[in-house]
């Protein structure tokens, strides 16, 4: 196929023209996704600084409410542990928080006002991941108390396991 002199001129004038809004539209589309991942990434971090000063409070008022039992309390005893137990599976926080407890064996104390799994061991447990999620919560209470994990476990309102984050106490 033969051109013109009229569309050679004319392809001439309009292939750099269209050329060059190509490249520009790839070049602000890729800046574009590179601005979206970090925004992205900015607002999950500035989330986790929120979630983790949330936390922080709720556990210094939980730990405020059984500090009396702790103190008054002697070595193993059961009493003061049921008490402690019974206070802190009432508690809630927000939409679907609560507070759980395990013993050092990952044996579930309480997990909210849930009777789920009640003196099972969880030391199985593994997130999907294949992180074996209650013996990490335990290993860290016991390496550093009041440590914070991002782990994923299936809250009991939902099914689906999703990130969350989780204050040990030792």
């Amino acid at each position: 196929m033969r051109l013109s002199l009229k569309g050679k001129v004319l392809s001439v004038a309009v292939l750099p023209v269209v050329l060059f809004a190509l490249i520009i539209s790839l070049c602000t589309l890729y800046i574009l996704r590179q601005q979206a991942a970090q925004e992205v990434q900015d607002t999950r971090e500035r989330y986790l600084v929120d979630a983790r000063a949330s936390l922080q409070n709720y556990v210094a008022v939980a730990l405020g409410t059984v500090k009396p039992i702790y103190d008054a309390a002697g070595a193993n005893d059961d009493a003061a542990r049921a008490q402690v137990i019974q206070m802190l599976s009432k508690v809630t926080y927000g939409k679907d928080g609560y507070f759980f407890g395990y013993d050092s064996k990952a044996v579930r104390l309480f997990k909210g006002n849930s009777p789920e799994g009640i003196g099972k061991s969880f030391i199985d447990a593994q997130d999907p991941n294949g992180v074996y999620v209650n013996r990490e919560l335990v290993n860290v209470g016991k390496r550093y108390p009041l440590r914070e994990l991002l782990l994923h476990v299936a809250r009991y309102s939902d099914t689906c396991p999703q990130v969350g984050l989780y204050r040990v106490l030792a």
